[in-house]
Protein backbone atom coordinates (compact mmCIF):
# COMPACT_ATOMS: atom_id res chain seq x y z
CA UNK A 1 0.00 0.00 0.00
CA UNK A 2 1.64 3.25 -1.14
CA UNK A 3 -0.80 5.68 0.52
CA UNK A 4 -0.74 5.99 4.33
CA UNK A 5 -3.11 4.82 6.99
CA UNK A 6 -4.82 8.10 7.75
CA UNK A 7 -6.51 8.60 11.12
CA UNK A 8 -8.81 11.61 11.37
CA UNK A 9 -9.21 12.46 15.03
CA UNK A 10 -6.52 12.61 17.69
CA UNK A 11 -8.56 11.64 20.73
CA UNK A 12 -8.21 8.47 22.76
CA UNK A 13 -9.75 6.14 20.16
CA UNK A 14 -7.78 7.46 17.20
CA UNK A 15 -4.48 7.64 19.05
CA UNK A 16 -4.98 4.12 20.42
CA UNK A 17 -5.46 2.81 16.87
CA UNK A 18 -2.20 4.51 15.84
CA UNK A 19 -0.09 3.19 18.71
CA UNK A 20 -1.61 -0.29 18.43
CA UNK A 21 -0.72 -0.42 14.73
CA UNK A 22 2.90 0.25 15.63
CA UNK A 23 2.84 -2.27 18.49
CA UNK A 24 1.43 -4.87 16.09
CA UNK A 25 4.31 -4.36 13.67
CA UNK A 26 2.78 -2.09 11.03
CA UNK A 27 5.77 -0.15 9.64
CA UNK A 28 4.09 1.83 6.86
CA UNK A 29 3.27 5.51 6.73
CA UNK A 30 0.88 6.53 9.49
CA UNK A 31 -0.71 9.99 9.73
CA UNK A 32 -2.91 11.25 12.58
CA UNK A 33 -4.84 14.51 12.10
CA UNK A 34 -6.19 16.40 15.13
CA UNK A 35 -8.22 19.60 14.99
CA UNK A 36 -6.97 20.85 18.38
CA UNK A 37 -3.53 22.43 18.88
CA UNK A 38 -2.72 20.03 21.73
CA UNK A 39 -1.26 16.52 21.54
CA UNK A 40 -3.79 13.71 22.17
CA UNK A 41 -5.03 13.86 25.76
CA UNK A 42 -7.43 12.22 28.19
CA UNK A 43 -10.79 14.00 28.57
CA UNK A 44 -12.46 12.50 31.71
CA UNK A 45 -10.19 14.41 34.15
CA UNK A 46 -11.42 17.72 32.71
CA UNK A 47 -14.48 17.57 34.98
CA UNK A 48 -12.50 16.40 38.00
CA UNK A 49 -8.76 16.64 38.71
CA UNK A 50 -7.93 19.06 35.91
CA UNK A 51 -10.74 21.42 36.90
CA UNK A 52 -9.56 21.27 40.55
CA UNK A 53 -5.98 21.83 39.26
CA UNK A 54 -4.80 18.79 41.20
CA UNK A 55 -3.98 17.25 37.81
CA UNK A 56 -1.81 19.32 35.49
CA UNK A 57 -3.05 19.69 31.94
CA UNK A 58 0.22 18.35 30.58
CA UNK A 59 -0.34 15.20 32.65
CA UNK A 60 -3.44 14.45 30.53
CA UNK A 61 -1.30 13.75 27.45
CA UNK A 62 -1.85 10.18 26.26
CA UNK A 63 1.05 7.71 26.35
CA UNK A 64 3.36 8.18 23.38
CA UNK A 65 1.77 11.42 22.20
CA UNK A 66 4.82 13.40 23.31
CA UNK A 67 7.12 11.23 21.17
CA UNK A 68 5.05 10.69 18.06
CA UNK A 69 8.02 11.18 15.75
CA UNK A 70 9.97 8.53 17.64
CA UNK A 71 7.08 6.12 17.06
CA UNK A 72 7.04 6.95 13.37
CA UNK A 73 3.64 8.62 13.62
CA UNK A 74 3.10 11.80 11.62
CA UNK A 75 0.97 13.72 14.14
CA UNK A 76 -0.47 16.88 12.59
CA UNK A 77 -2.28 19.18 15.01
CA UNK A 78 -4.73 22.02 14.28
CA UNK A 79 -5.76 20.34 11.02
CA UNK A 80 -9.49 20.35 10.32
CA UNK A 81 -10.89 17.93 7.74
CA UNK A 82 -13.90 19.14 5.73
CA UNK A 83 -14.58 16.43 3.15
CA UNK A 84 -14.00 12.81 2.23
CA UNK A 85 -14.14 11.03 -1.14
CA UNK A 86 -13.96 7.25 -0.78
CA UNK A 87 -14.01 6.82 -4.58
CA UNK A 88 -10.60 8.48 -4.88
CA UNK A 89 -9.53 7.66 -1.33
CA UNK A 90 -8.84 11.28 -0.44
CA UNK A 91 -9.81 13.68 2.31
CA UNK A 92 -9.76 17.48 2.08
CA UNK A 93 -8.52 19.88 4.75
CA UNK A 94 -10.02 23.26 5.54
CA UNK A 95 -7.19 24.99 3.67
CA UNK A 96 -8.02 23.03 0.51
CA UNK A 97 -5.18 20.52 0.78
CA UNK A 98 -6.09 17.02 -0.39
CA UNK A 99 -4.52 13.98 1.27
CA UNK A 100 -4.63 10.44 -0.10
CA UNK A 101 -5.15 7.39 2.08
CA UNK A 102 -4.82 3.67 1.75
CA UNK A 103 -7.03 3.04 4.78
CA UNK A 104 -9.02 5.73 6.58
CA UNK A 105 -9.89 5.59 10.28
CA UNK A 106 -12.67 8.00 11.28
CA UNK A 107 -12.22 8.97 14.94
CA UNK A 108 -13.65 12.49 15.01
CA UNK A 109 -15.63 11.96 18.20
CA UNK A 110 -18.51 14.16 19.28
CA UNK A 111 -19.25 17.78 20.17
CA UNK A 112 -21.49 19.04 22.98
CA UNK A 113 -25.03 20.21 22.38
CA UNK A 114 -25.23 23.88 23.23
CA UNK A 115 -27.56 26.33 24.92
CA UNK A 116 -27.21 29.98 23.79
CA UNK A 117 -25.26 31.93 26.38
CA UNK A 118 -24.00 28.84 28.20
CA UNK A 119 -20.48 27.43 28.42
CA UNK A 120 -19.55 23.87 27.55
CA UNK A 121 -16.73 21.62 28.75
CA UNK A 122 -15.29 19.36 26.07
CA UNK A 123 -11.76 20.61 25.38
CA UNK A 124 -8.91 21.40 27.77
CA UNK A 125 -9.04 25.06 26.73
CA UNK A 126 -12.64 25.23 28.01
CA UNK A 127 -11.39 25.14 31.61
CA UNK A 128 -9.88 28.62 31.37
CA UNK A 129 -13.32 30.25 31.56
CA UNK A 130 -14.17 28.32 34.73
CA UNK A 131 -10.82 29.03 36.36
CA UNK A 132 -11.37 32.74 35.72
CA UNK A 133 -14.62 32.85 37.71
CA UNK A 134 -14.66 34.50 41.15
CA UNK A 135 -14.66 31.91 43.97
CA UNK A 136 -18.23 32.80 44.94
CA UNK A 137 -19.65 32.80 41.40
CA UNK A 138 -22.95 30.95 41.30
CA UNK A 139 -23.03 28.26 38.62
CA UNK A 140 -26.06 26.53 37.11
CA UNK A 141 -25.51 23.27 35.25
CA UNK A 142 -28.20 22.19 32.78
CA UNK A 143 -28.12 18.44 32.36
CA UNK A 144 -27.33 15.81 34.98
CA UNK A 145 -25.65 13.07 32.98
CA UNK A 146 -22.08 11.97 33.65
CA UNK A 147 -20.47 15.30 32.78
CA UNK A 148 -23.06 17.53 34.44
CA UNK A 149 -23.15 15.54 37.65
CA UNK A 150 -19.34 15.34 37.90
CA UNK A 151 -18.97 19.06 37.24
CA UNK A 152 -21.54 19.82 39.94
CA UNK A 153 -19.57 17.78 42.48
CA UNK A 154 -16.22 19.31 41.54
CA UNK A 155 -17.43 22.91 41.39
CA UNK A 156 -19.18 22.53 44.74
CA UNK A 157 -15.94 21.18 46.23
CA UNK A 158 -14.25 24.31 44.89
CA UNK A 159 -16.75 26.41 46.86
CA UNK A 160 -19.08 27.62 44.12
CA UNK A 161 -22.82 27.78 44.78
CA UNK A 162 -24.14 25.17 42.33
CA UNK A 163 -27.58 24.44 40.93
CA UNK A 164 -27.93 21.20 38.97
CA UNK A 165 -30.92 21.02 36.64
CA UNK A 166 -31.79 17.34 36.37
CA UNK A 167 -34.75 17.29 34.02
CA UNK A 168 -37.42 14.97 35.39
CA UNK A 169 -35.33 12.54 37.44
CA UNK A 170 -32.37 12.26 39.77
CA UNK A 171 -28.78 12.70 38.53
CA UNK A 172 -27.68 9.85 36.24
CA UNK A 173 -30.96 8.00 36.63
CA UNK A 174 -31.15 7.29 32.91
CA UNK A 175 -27.53 6.14 32.72
CA UNK A 176 -27.06 4.15 35.94
CA UNK A 177 -30.56 3.39 37.22
CA UNK A 178 -32.68 4.63 40.12
CA UNK A 179 -30.65 3.05 42.91
CA UNK A 180 -27.39 4.85 42.14
CA UNK A 181 -29.29 8.01 41.20
CA UNK A 182 -30.86 8.06 44.66
CA UNK A 183 -27.44 7.86 46.31
CA UNK A 184 -25.99 10.57 44.06
CA UNK A 185 -28.94 12.90 44.73
CA UNK A 186 -28.39 12.46 48.46
CA UNK A 187 -24.66 13.19 48.09
CA UNK A 188 -25.27 16.31 46.02
CA UNK A 189 -27.81 17.65 48.50
CA UNK A 190 -25.56 16.87 51.48
CA UNK A 191 -22.74 18.82 49.84
CA UNK A 192 -24.91 21.85 49.18
CA UNK A 193 -25.85 21.40 45.52
CA UNK A 194 -29.35 22.64 44.74
CA UNK A 195 -31.23 20.12 42.60
CA UNK A 196 -33.82 21.56 40.26
CA UNK A 197 -36.17 19.64 38.02
CA UNK A 198 -37.63 20.80 34.74
CA UNK A 199 -36.70 21.81 31.23
CA UNK A 200 -34.56 24.87 30.57
CA UNK A 201 -34.71 26.62 27.20
CA UNK A 202 -32.88 29.85 28.06
CA UNK A 203 -30.10 30.86 30.44
CA UNK A 204 -32.37 33.76 31.48
CA UNK A 205 -34.48 31.23 33.38
CA UNK A 206 -31.60 30.57 35.79
CA UNK A 207 -30.39 32.80 38.61
CA UNK A 208 -26.69 32.19 38.11
CA UNK A 209 -23.53 34.06 37.21
CA UNK A 210 -22.52 31.32 34.77
CA UNK A 211 -24.45 28.52 33.08
CA UNK A 212 -22.92 25.28 31.84
CA UNK A 213 -24.71 23.24 29.20
CA UNK A 214 -24.29 19.47 29.68
CA UNK A 215 -27.01 18.37 27.29
CA UNK A 216 -25.37 15.41 25.65
CA UNK A 217 -23.49 15.34 22.38
CA UNK A 218 -23.69 15.01 18.62
CA UNK A 219 -21.26 13.00 16.46
CA UNK A 220 -18.85 14.96 14.27
CA UNK A 221 -19.85 13.61 10.85
CA UNK A 222 -20.60 16.77 8.83
CA UNK A 223 -17.35 16.41 6.89
CA UNK A 224 -18.61 13.03 5.65
CA UNK A 225 -21.81 14.42 4.13
CA UNK A 226 -21.95 13.43 0.46
CA UNK A 227 -19.22 10.81 0.89
CA UNK A 228 -21.60 7.90 0.48
CA UNK A 229 -20.56 6.43 3.83
CA UNK A 230 -23.53 5.36 5.98
CA UNK A 231 -24.43 8.04 8.52
CA UNK A 232 -27.13 7.91 11.19
CA UNK A 233 -26.31 9.36 14.60
CA UNK A 234 -22.70 8.54 13.86
CA UNK A 235 -20.88 6.48 11.26
CA UNK A 236 -22.59 3.13 10.81
CA UNK A 237 -20.17 0.22 10.94
CA UNK A 238 -20.19 -3.53 11.22
CA UNK A 239 -19.01 -5.27 14.39
CA UNK A 240 -15.40 -4.91 13.21
CA UNK A 241 -15.63 -1.13 12.76
CA UNK A 242 -15.78 -1.22 8.95
CA UNK A 243 -17.82 1.55 7.32
CA UNK A 244 -16.65 1.22 3.70
CA UNK A 245 -14.25 -0.67 1.48
CA UNK A 246 -11.26 1.16 2.98
CA UNK A 247 -12.96 3.23 5.66
CA UNK A 248 -13.36 2.46 9.36
CA UNK A 249 -14.83 4.27 12.34
CA UNK A 250 -13.95 4.01 16.01
CA UNK A 251 -14.78 5.66 19.32
CA UNK A 252 -17.66 8.01 20.12
CA UNK A 253 -18.40 8.72 16.44
CA UNK A 254 -18.85 5.04 15.52
CA UNK A 255 -22.25 3.44 15.62
CA UNK A 256 -21.74 -0.32 15.66
CA UNK A 257 -24.64 -2.79 15.54
CA UNK A 258 -24.85 -2.63 19.35
CA UNK A 259 -25.17 1.17 19.19
CA UNK A 260 -22.95 4.18 19.84
CA UNK A 261 -21.14 4.14 23.18
CA UNK A 262 -19.51 7.22 24.72
CA UNK A 263 -17.26 5.88 27.46
CA UNK A 264 -13.51 6.06 27.88
CA UNK A 265 -12.93 2.33 28.31
CA UNK A 266 -15.11 1.57 25.28
CA UNK A 267 -13.03 3.95 23.14
CA UNK A 268 -9.78 2.44 24.36
CA UNK A 269 -10.94 -1.15 23.83
CA UNK A 270 -12.33 -0.38 20.38
CA UNK A 271 -9.09 1.41 19.43
CA UNK A 272 -6.99 -1.61 20.35
CA UNK A 273 -9.38 -3.96 18.58
CA UNK A 274 -9.33 -1.97 15.35
CA UNK A 275 -5.57 -1.42 15.49
CA UNK A 276 -4.95 -5.16 15.85
CA UNK A 277 -7.36 -5.96 13.02
CA UNK A 278 -5.93 -3.35 10.64
CA UNK A 279 -2.36 -4.44 11.32
CA UNK A 280 -3.27 -8.02 10.46
CA UNK A 281 -5.11 -7.06 7.27
CA UNK A 282 -2.28 -4.81 6.10
CA UNK A 283 0.18 -7.65 6.71
CA UNK A 284 -2.08 -10.01 4.73
CA UNK A 285 -2.63 -12.30 7.68
CA UNK A 286 -5.80 -13.57 9.32
CA UNK A 287 -7.07 -11.13 11.96
CA UNK A 288 -7.26 -12.61 15.46
CA UNK A 289 -10.54 -13.17 17.22
CA UNK A 290 -11.89 -9.87 18.56
CA UNK A 291 -11.25 -8.95 22.16
CA UNK A 292 -13.88 -10.38 24.50
CA UNK A 293 -14.28 -7.84 27.29
CA UNK A 294 -17.19 -6.91 29.51
CA UNK A 295 -17.99 -3.21 28.93
CA UNK A 296 -16.92 -1.09 31.89
CA UNK A 297 -17.30 2.54 32.87
CA UNK A 298 -17.13 4.64 36.00
CA UNK A 299 -17.79 8.08 37.43
CA UNK A 300 -16.22 9.90 40.40
CA UNK A 301 -18.17 12.02 42.88
CA UNK A 302 -16.99 13.48 46.20
CA UNK A 303 -14.08 11.08 46.49
CA UNK A 304 -16.11 7.96 45.72
CA UNK A 305 -16.26 5.94 42.50
CA UNK A 306 -19.37 4.47 40.92
CA UNK A 307 -18.51 1.43 38.79
CA UNK A 308 -20.64 -0.21 36.11
CA UNK A 309 -20.11 -3.40 34.13
CA UNK A 310 -22.14 -4.41 31.09
CA UNK A 311 -25.54 -2.83 30.49
CA UNK A 312 -27.15 -1.11 33.46
CA UNK A 313 -29.63 1.33 31.87
CA UNK A 314 -32.97 0.91 30.18
CA UNK A 315 -35.75 -1.60 30.63
CA UNK A 316 -33.96 -4.19 32.75
CA UNK A 317 -34.66 -6.42 35.71
CA UNK A 318 -32.84 -4.93 38.71
CA UNK A 319 -32.21 -6.00 42.27
CA UNK A 320 -29.95 -4.78 45.06
CA UNK A 321 -27.68 -7.73 45.93
CA UNK A 322 -25.42 -6.12 48.53
CA UNK A 323 -25.53 -3.03 50.70
CA UNK A 324 -28.47 -0.66 50.32
CA UNK A 325 -29.37 2.69 48.82
CA UNK A 326 -29.46 4.11 52.36
CA UNK A 327 -25.73 3.51 52.69
CA UNK A 328 -22.75 4.62 50.68
CA UNK A 329 -22.30 0.98 49.67
CA UNK A 330 -24.66 -0.72 47.23
CA UNK A 331 -24.46 -3.23 44.37
CA UNK A 332 -27.23 -3.82 41.84
CA UNK A 333 -27.48 -6.82 39.51
CA UNK A 334 -29.26 -6.26 36.17
CA UNK A 335 -30.84 -8.83 33.89
CA UNK A 336 -32.69 -9.14 30.62
CA UNK A 337 -34.59 -12.16 29.30
CA UNK A 338 -33.34 -14.23 32.23
CA UNK A 339 -29.64 -13.47 31.62
CA UNK A 340 -27.26 -11.32 33.67
CA UNK A 341 -26.34 -8.29 31.54
CA UNK A 342 -25.00 -5.74 33.99
CA UNK A 343 -23.98 -4.69 37.47
CA UNK A 344 -23.52 -1.27 39.01
CA UNK A 345 -22.46 -0.19 42.47
CA UNK A 346 -20.60 1.97 44.92
CA UNK A 347 -18.06 0.82 47.49
CA UNK A 348 -18.38 -2.89 46.69
CA UNK A 349 -15.80 -3.60 43.99
CA UNK A 350 -15.43 -7.31 44.81
CA UNK A 351 -19.15 -7.88 44.34
CA UNK A 352 -19.02 -6.13 40.97
CA UNK A 353 -16.01 -8.14 39.81
CA UNK A 354 -17.91 -11.34 40.68
CA UNK A 355 -20.90 -10.00 38.75
CA UNK A 356 -18.69 -9.22 35.74
CA UNK A 357 -17.84 -12.91 35.51
CA UNK A 358 -21.55 -13.74 35.36
CA UNK A 359 -21.97 -11.20 32.54
CA UNK A 360 -19.03 -12.64 30.63
CA UNK A 361 -20.37 -16.19 31.06
CA UNK A 362 -23.93 -15.29 30.07
CA UNK A 363 -25.18 -16.71 33.38
CA UNK A 364 -28.84 -16.95 34.29
CA UNK A 365 -30.32 -14.06 36.22
CA UNK A 366 -30.83 -15.20 39.82
CA UNK A 367 -30.12 -12.18 42.05
CA UNK A 368 -31.13 -13.96 45.26
CA UNK A 369 -28.62 -16.75 44.64
CA UNK A 370 -25.94 -14.23 43.76
CA UNK A 371 -26.64 -12.21 46.92
CA UNK A 372 -26.35 -15.41 48.96
CA UNK A 373 -23.01 -16.21 47.33
CA UNK A 374 -21.72 -12.74 48.25
CA UNK A 375 -22.75 -13.24 51.88
CA UNK A 376 -21.03 -16.62 51.94
CA UNK A 377 -17.86 -15.17 50.47
CA UNK A 378 -17.90 -12.29 52.98
CA UNK A 379 -18.37 -14.71 55.90
CA UNK A 380 -15.46 -16.86 54.71
CA UNK A 381 -13.18 -13.81 54.60
CA UNK A 382 -10.20 -13.40 52.26
CA UNK A 383 -8.58 -16.56 50.96
CA UNK A 384 -5.44 -17.59 52.83
CA UNK A 385 -2.27 -17.90 50.77
CA UNK A 386 -1.02 -21.45 50.41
Amino acid sequence: MSAPVLIVGAGLAGWTVATTLREEGYAGELVVLGDEPHPPYDRPPLSKGALRRTTALDALTLPGADRAAELGIDLRLAHRVVACDPATRTITLADGTALAYGELVIATGVRPRTLPGALTVRHRDDLAALWALPPDAAIAIVGAGFLGSELAATLRELGHPVTLVTGSGAPLADQLGPEIATVLARWHTAHGVTLRHGRVTSVAELAADTVLACLGSEPNTEWLTGSGLPLADGVLTDADGRAGAHEWAVGDVAREPAGRIEHRMAASTAGVRLGVRLAALLADREPPAPLAAVPYHWTDHYGATVQAYGHVAGDLERQVVAGSVDEDRVAVLCGRDGIVVGAVGIGLPRALVRAAKLIRDGAGYDPDAFAASLRTAAAAGPARPR
